[in-house]
């Protein structure tokens, strides 16, 4: 009997031991990194955070997660511990694609206008030209699509605008003069822009000179249809 009281003591001190090192101050959180914050002010996510001073770092952090996933800018959120004082905040965030003409309000990939600082937004943007609300919605989601498939051409986008009923048109910059028409259809999808990236990679292969523009229609399943201008001025690409 005297042995089996011995353990229960043992246990019941082993516990408190571990219940009081847990809530020492050691362990309080007393600092904040975060990483990936381009757009999302910091001190949007410290106020976010709420993190009382008291703290400790082996909290649950899934509620800090809630928390940062409510901010507007910000579409995913990673949290990690680093010992013994650390919280480490890794977001992901929503990224502009386009600015609508005469403003300066990014817009997301759903087409809604993010509430970011136009100061901070990296790379140039394509602008979306002669569209009505709705058609800026509409195109910032094709644009949105485009930049998930193959960003690097995206990133060469200057413009956009309404053009048909059910096409759309874009003029890409792709240096020493040489300029691209894109001609596609609403609901483009990744194989529409693998398309475009293998016409324009063709095109550089056999030579294709500075100065000169492509038109490339992708309104064609499995195909597109390309042509070239040679000594092309500005504005000399025909749309229709």
């Amino acid at each position: 009997m005297s042995r089996r009281w011995l353990v229960a003591g043992s246990v019941v001190v082993g516990a408190l031991a571990l219940t009081a090192l847990a809530a020492a101050p050691w362990w309080r959180i007393r600092r904040v990194e975060i990483w990936g914050a381009q757009l999302v002010p910091p001190h949007d996510v410290v106020a976010a955070l709420a993190l009382p001073p008291d703290r400790p770092l082996w909290w649950p952090l899934t509620p800090l997660v809630d928390r940062l996933r409510r901010l507007p800018l910000v579409e995913g959120v990673e949290l990690r511990r680093r010992w013994p004082h650390t919280l480490e905040v890794h977001l992901r965030e929503r990224r502009p694609v386009a600015w609508t003409e005469g403003q300066w309000a990014p817009l997301g990939p759903d087409g809604v206008p993010l509430p970011a600082d136009p100061r901070l937004v990296a790379r140039p943007l394509p602008i979306l030209r002669g569209a009505s609300p709705v058609e800026r919605r509409r195109l910032a989601r094709e644009l949105g699509v485009w930049a998930a498939a193959d960003p690097e051409s995206w990133a060469r986008v200057v413009e956009a605008r309404p053009w048909r009923p059910r096409a759309w048109i874009a003029m890409l910059d792709d240096g020493d003069g040489r300029r691209t028409l894109v001609v596609a259809p609403y609901g483009a999808g990744p194989s529409h822009w693998r398309r475009l990236r293998w016409v324009q990679t063709e095109e550089r292969r056999r030579g294709w000179p500075p100065g000169a523009a492509l038109r490339v229609d992708l309104r064609w399943r499995g195909q597109a249809v390309v042509r070239l201008f040679v000594h092309c001025e500005r504005g000399c690409v025909p749309i229709s």
